[in-house]
């Protein structure tokens, strides 16, 4: 989970791995002033998955990248989203 700080805001971004890809996703959620949390945008673990490895800190054979190099960038990819979905001029830093 990484938590990003934008103009008036907080964008929360989630990737859950697991064994099976039905209980794995990945989303990017705002926080209203009211302080609940509002889901901006998903990316369904059928797009991204079948791309990263069983094993967080070494690459797989197929993918060169370790797991926690591909959730990184599935995670700041949503969070690219979130910030378009905003209509905020540039990305913020992470919180």
């Amino acid at each position: 989970m990484r938590f990003y700080r934008y103009t008036s805001g907080v964008i929360r971004v989630m990737v859950a791995w697991a064994p099976y890809r039905h209980l794995s996703g990945a989303r990017a959620d705002v926080l209203t002033p009211a302080l609940t949390w509002t889901r901006l945008v998903d990316n369904p673990p059928s797009h991204w998955y079948a791309q990263t490895s069983l094993d967080a800190d070494k690459p797989m054979q197929v993918h060169q990248e370790t797991g926690f190099t591909a959730l990184a960038r599935i995670a700041d990819g949503l969070y690219h989203d979130a910030v378009a979905v905003l209509g905020l001029d540039q990305p913020r830093r992470r919180a």
